[in-house]
């Protein structure tokens, strides 16, 4: 197989390098920073566990990717609604795994690069590569973001838990969120409208969560932003290029949630190269319904007050939530 070249070290795209490289191919990854997770501080992200039946880490492990990175399985998890009423949320199985993004060694971006590098695969940083030079695009999100979090980090000594608000107040048009593990937190308030008010919105989502809490937020903190495209692609392949992850707006545009986007599409990426597939023929099955799905979830729950409310009544009482957040994702066929 001839050298395959992927534009952009993130999660999809060392996901689509180590699969190509432990199934012989020749791979460069060209990373225009000068190390990976760049554009993260330390930062708790989910990798939600509940659109497919099977537990998502086994998925990838049985495609090719280890999971020597590390991760936290969470089982609970509260919702507090407009009127900050608590629901407790419990399920057997991980409904969520926390994982870490930056650079530092226990990250998600880190483990990939480890794994990477392990399996012969060239990462060359300081580097960035054309358009018109790769075969499989993997650099992060692209053009006018849909989507923008603002968030902070700090230590402290507040034990495990993982909570959300769905106060329209906060995060207008999406959803706050503060998840502590292991001596750190993070918070933060995802906006889909109104992005001017994103550091009015964190001031006050700050402000929830002490009151909410009971929690003093410390001075010294690592403040931080992201943004996110949620665009519904009619095909990943653009010019004869791959788009993977972010580039290609694959994420959950219900609750933002993107990593397993990210892997899953860089890993059929691979896929369409060793086993000489249509790249659109792999990834449409797996992603195209629950994306589209996702968007009519997101408007409903944006504009009406009550489908927030009612989500959290229904996931409360649920004996079996992840099946119960599966069903919003299958509610039509689209």
């Amino acid at each position: 197989m001839r050298e395959i070249r992927i534009a952009g070290a993130g999660p999809s795209g060392l996901a689509a390098a180590i699969v190509l490289a432990r199934n012989g191919a020749n791979v460069s990854v060209f990373e225009q920073n000068s190390c990976v997770g760049r554009r993260f501080n330390g930062d708790f992200q989910g990798i939600e566990n509940w659109t497919s039946d099977d537990d998502f880490l086994e998925r990838i492990s049985s495609l090719g990717l280890e999971t020597s990175f590390r991760y936290i399985p969470f089982h609970n998890f509260t919702f507090y609604d407009e009127v900050s009423r608590p629901t407790l949320v419990k399920s057997e199985q991980p409904i969520v795994y926390l994982i870490k993004r930056g650079k530092s060694s226990d990250t998600l971006d880190s483990g990939l690069l480890k794994q990477a590098l392990a399996v012969g695969v060239q990462v060359k940083f300081n580097e960035k590569l054309s358009f018109g030079e790769a075969d499989i695009i993997a650099t992060g999100p692209q053009g006018k973001p849909d989507g923008i979090a603002k968030g902070i980090t700090f230590d402290t000594n507040y034990p495990e838990f993982g909570c959300a608000t769905l106060n329209q107040r906060l995060s207008p048009g999406g959803y706050t969120y503060f998840l502590s593990s292991g001596g750190s937190v993070t918070l933060a308030t995802v906006l889909l409208r109104d992005f001017p008010r994103a550091s009015e919105c964190l001031r006050e989502t700050i402000k929830e969560y002490e009151k909410l809490l009971g929690i003093k937020i410390p001075n010294k903190v690592r403040v931080w932003g992201g943004r996110g495209n949620f665009s519904t692609l009619s095909t990943g392949i653009r010019l004869g290029k791959l788009l993977v992850g972010e580039a290609a707006g694959f994420q959950d545009k219900l609750f933002g949630f993107g990593i397993r986007f990210a892997l899953i599409s860089g890993i059929l990426a691979a896929t369409s190269f060793i086993e000489i597939k249509n790249y659109d023929d792999l990834w449409k099955p797996e992603f195209m319904r629950l994306m589209k799905v996702s968007r009519a979830n997101r408007f409903i729950f944006a504009n009406f007050s009550i489908s927030r409310q009612l989500c959290c009544q229904v996931l409360g009482k649920s004996k079996d939530p992840r099946r119960t957040l599966r069903t919003l994702y299958s509610w039509q066929r689209i």
